[in-house]
């Protein structure tokens, strides 16, 4: 029996490349509810300066409820705003893309995933050096494709037939972030740049990065 890997949906929906499936309610909910998180607090800390921008590259350990589908290569970046004393709020985006044998030799599945996380994080700084530790909430788009050199009656639903001897089972869904802790230290070797190393769980997702930072005023 040819089974493709599961991706943690509770169906699986073949679509063409132009197609994708709609956000999901929850899914919806929980970015609506990181946007407004930051929308207030940052249009205040704006005014009182220390906002950071960052971006930079890692590695992302992609998961499901069943278990590790593999490791990639990450990036993302995002923007930091204080808030008052000593927590901030940062709004990131992370993406990674793994691939992987799916049994037979020329039978592969590749998934892409994509983060957008609010977060509140408690940070405490020295005159160079800051430490931070908080939460997120958020939306990952999923967009995964098994390709098959064979196909099966008993697979629902039916792979594509794309090119003979080539079946494609594709699907993709906006699942919410429900759970994001994070944590990590940043560096700063000069007023304005410096460096930062963090990691966290992302749903099923964890990750670690190194990145640059440049504050903006």
């Amino acid at each position: 029996m040819i089974v493709p890997l599961h991706d943690g949906g509770d169906t699986v929906e073949p679509v063409n490349s132009e197609q994708r499936v709609p956000f999901s309610v929850s899914a919806g909910v929980a970015v609506l509810c990181a946007t407004l998180l930051l929308l207030f607090p940052a249009s205040l800390a704006a005014q009182a300066g220390g906002v950071e921008v960052f971006g930079g590259t890692g590695i992302i350990r992609v998961g499901t409820d069943d278990g590790v589908i593999g490791d990639a290569v990450s990036v993302g970046g995002g923007v930091t705003v204080p808030l008052t004393g000593r927590w901030v709020a940062e709004v990131e985006a992370m993406t990674g893309r793994v691939q992987r044998s799916a049994g037979r030799p020329n039978d592969t599945f590749t998934t892409r995933r994509t983060m957008v996380v609010g977060s509140v994080l408690y940070r405490r700084c020295g005159s160079r050096a800051c430490f931070f530790v908080g939460y997120g909430l958020g939306g990952q788009f999923v967009d995964s494709l098994s390709r098959l050199t064979e196909s099966s009656s008993e697979l629902r639903p039916r792979p594509i037939e794309v090119s003979p001897g080539m079946f494609e089972l594709r699907f993709s869904e906006m699942r919410p972030v429900l759970f994001s802790p994070r944590g990590g230290f940043s560096f700063y070797p000069t007023s304005k740049a410096g460096a930062r190393i963090d990691g966290g769980m992302t749903s099923w997702n964890s990750w670690i990065r190194l990145a640059v930072t440049y504050r903006l005023n």
